[in-house]
């Protein structure tokens, strides 16, 4: 009986930190994404957890071509699908641990910085030399929301 009542309350006490851990997730607020420097284009994206955002993109200047419907300030909203590959991506890189920065010494890197708001906390990603985990688990998919998502020009 004992052993029975034993397990219980270690698979109660499983259950709940699944459970926690998954709550952990929902607290997401809001998110800041910077990137800019040497050859990198120069984003600025402000994301609220009602999947609207605001944009600002500015000229790269070792671009040969300029596209001035491409540069300026944006607003817009992403889709339901492409904010859970988001809150995806925000889990995997605030898991503790997490190793975002090669520390190799670079000088000819763009700086991207993710500062990433919740309920209870504030986590900043600023690297000159990402790792290309943290390149293939946010940074690409940041970039391709700046480039390629719906938005609109504001002035």
């Amino acid at each position: 009986m004992k052993i029975l009542s034993l397990k219980f309350i270690l698979i109660t006490l499983f259950l709940f930190s699944i459970l926690y851990s998954c709550r952990k997730n929902e607290d997401f607020k809001s998110l800041n994404y910077r990137s800019g420097g040497f050859g990198t284009n120069d984003y600025h994206l402000i994301l609220n957890k009602n999947r609207l955002f605001s944009l600002e993109i500015e000229h790269n200047p070792l671009d040969e071509i300029v596209d001035s419907a491409k540069i300026g300030k944006f607003k817009g909203e992403l889709s339901e699908s492409r904010m859970l590959q988001l809150q995806k991506a925000i889990a995997t890189i605030t898991t503790k641990g997490y190793d975002y920065h090669d520390p190799e010494l670079v000088f000819d890197a763009g700086i991207y910085e993710i500062v990433v708001n919740t309920d209870t906390s504030t986590k900043i990603f600023k690297t000159n030399h990402a790792t290309d985990n943290f390149r293939k688990d946010i940074i690409e998919l940041l970039d391709e929301i700046c480039e390629n998502d719906p938005k609109f020009k504001v002035k």
